[in-house]
């Protein structure tokens, strides 16, 4: 049996909250599309009276978990990440986190966190310390070895995080599926 994969949404900062075109709850995005958008997929449009004249319709997107703008990375570490990462040493899985958005959307503060301030490590680092602080708290520590990989998919390539001038590595097909050739293993 899998496990479902979840999606969250983490709205940016900058978003432009008094404009009417966009909203958001705990749970969902709502967008107003621009006049003449093509709509389809899993997502519902609504239109709605207003006075006389129709509003634009506005394009809906369900989440598990939608985060308002300047919740701190520990919560969205402690809502997203830490079961996953400590269920992963528990039972001995993988754990992946996957980060989508245009460019300047958030996705590498989200993930790696900002430089300036310890309170803004995003997933990897704190999924890291996470996973060390478990770890110590086992008896058989010593009996474990532990081993992580972070790649980015960039324009069409696998660009490996962990190297010193990050470095495109190559996909190919391996016995149990798909894999990389070259990919750091710290």
């Amino acid at each position: 049996a899998g496990v479902r994969a979840q999606s969250f949404c983490i709205v940016h900062p900058d978003s432009e909250f008094e404009d009417p075109k966009f909203s958001f709850g705990d749970t969902h995005v709502s967008l107003e599309l621009p006049s003449g958008d093509a709509h389809g997929g899993s997502q519902s449009v609504e239109s709605t009276p207003a006075s006389s004249s129709w509003q634009r319709p506005k394009s809906t997107t369900a989440f598990d978990r939608v985060f308002a703008p300047k919740t701190s990375q520990e919560k969205i570490f402690q809502v997203i990440a830490k079961t996953p990462v400590l269920d992963a040493l528990d039972n001995f899985m993988s754990a992946t986190f996957i980060a989508v958005g245009a460019s300047g959307g958030g996705k590498t503060f989200a993930v790696t966190g900002g430089a300036k301030r310890f309170a803004d490590r995003g997933l990897i680092p704190r999924s890291i310390s996470a996973l060390f602080e478990a770890l110590c708290s086992r008896s058989d520590r010593d009996d474990l070895e532990v081993a992580v990989s972070f790649y980015e998919l960039y324009k069409d390539g696998i660009v490996d995080l962990l190297s010193d001038k990050r470095r495109r590595v190559a996909l190919h097909a391996g016995e149990a599926g798909p894999a990389f050739s070259g990919l750091s293993r710290q």
